[in-house]
């Protein structure tokens, strides 16, 4: 389904992790927007600023991450002006305009954010105009406008499934929080386990464990055998923490160098965590890079820049990632201390790699990916 969003649902994406957010990042729907919208984002940045104790800057980062990742389309007035006039006539609000234009050009809902006093009958909808106002959705106080030629029981069928997304989203669990993290690391490593025992060994609180396995039974992830929680999809459990987590989001530094990797691993501090494609290279002989990837608290970048000074050459190539998600565990091999089979795999995926570590995979878990 395509929708179009007013730049009130934007700001509500940016704002707050709820339903808004969750439907654009974890539905299957395609979302458009006039780049009017960035005008808005910028115009009100000095809001958001007050209102996320972020600076300006951080502000438009993390608006860009969320329309990046929920794939919004920004689209140039010139490609729907010819709607623009009839837009006028019909919008009830001068400033739905470009966006109803939009939703005219496209012949799909629009998707707007209102107060919560907001109040509308469909008798301030010109339905001659060929457009019928649907607000029976659950979207907080958000209402969604639909062109009429959808016909009724598409309507319904529309906003039902609508509602089945939201209640999947809403019922969601965010793989990537850290105490969660450490269960989802826990079940991938035991492969079966009880919830007692994943309390007892991690310190974490039992409801944490509980919303876990809960929300993994519901996905098919894991099964209740007897006494016991067994593992069965492994391939999904990992994957599905790439949509609460990108690696793009850890990384705070790359570096080209001429020089080969092992000079350029001698020169990384001790405490460095070699990770991804790194700690992969380790597990597997099907996989060898020139990449060096590692783990580095950002307090310590610094002291590493002026080690490496300029960089020259691309014989090697340095990746640095802060540990958002604290490595809990390592594995020291040579000297060197490398993220677990089970973290390396995770990173891989949040980094859209995860097909590298499919042999991995397989070694681990028994299963064929390829047949």
């Amino acid at each position: 389904m395509i929708f179009v969003l007013d730049a009130n649902i934007l700001f509500a994406a940016l704002l707050k992790d709820g339903t808004t957010r969750a439907i654009m990042l974890f539905s299957d729907n395609q979302f458009y927007t006039p780049d009017y919208s960035i005008q808005e984002i910028k115009k009100h940045l000095p809001r958001l600023q007050n209102i996320t104790g972020l600076t300006q800057e951080e502000v438009l980062e993390t608006f860009y991450k969320v329309v990046e990742t929920a794939g919004v389309t920004f689209v140039p007035f010139e490609d729907f002006k010819a709607q623009k006039e009839l837009a006028e006539k019909i919008s009830p609000d001068p400033d739905d305009v470009l966006y109803l234009a939009l939703a005219l050009h496209l012949n799909c809902p629009y998707w707007k954010s209102c107060g919560a006093t907001f109040k509308t009958t469909a008798q301030q909808w010109p339905i001659s105009y060929g457009f019928a106002l649907f607000s029976a959705c659950p979207v907080g106080a958000s209402i969604l406008y639909f062109l009429a030629e959808i016909g009724l029981k598409t309507l319904i069928s529309i906003y039902m499934d609508i509602s089945i997304k939201m209640d999947r989203c809403i019922g969601m669990v965010d793989l990537s929080a850290e105490k969660t993290f450490k269960v989802v690391e826990y079940i991938l490593d035991k492969k079966q386990f009880t919830q007692y025992s994943a309390k007892k060994e991690l310190k974490v609180g039992m409801s944490t464990v509980n919303n876990l396995v809960s929300y993994l039974l519901e996905k098919g992830y894991i099964e209740k055998k007897e006494d016991k929680y067994v593992l069965v999809d492994p391939v999904s459990l990992i994957e599905s923490v790439s949509f609460f987590r990108t690696m793009k989001d850890c990384l705070f530094w790359g570096f080209s160098t001429s020089l080969e990797k092992k000079e350029l691993e001698k020169k990384l501090p001790k405490d460095s965590v070699f990770c991804m494609e790194s700690a992969l290279a380790q597990y597997s002989n099907y996989y060898k890079t020139n990449v060096v990837s590692i783990y580095l608290p950002k307090n310590k970048l610094g002291e590493l820049k002026k080690k490496l000074g300029v960089g020259l050459g691309n014989t090697s190539i340095l990746k640095v990632f802060e540990p958002k998600l604290p490595v809990t565990k390592t594995l020291k091999l040579n000297g060197k201390f490398y993220t677990p089979q089970i973290r390396t795999l995770i990173d891989l995926a949040c980094d859209k790699k995860g097909a590298m570590g499919d042999k991995l995979i397989e070694y681990l878990f028994k299963v064929k990916i390829h047949a």
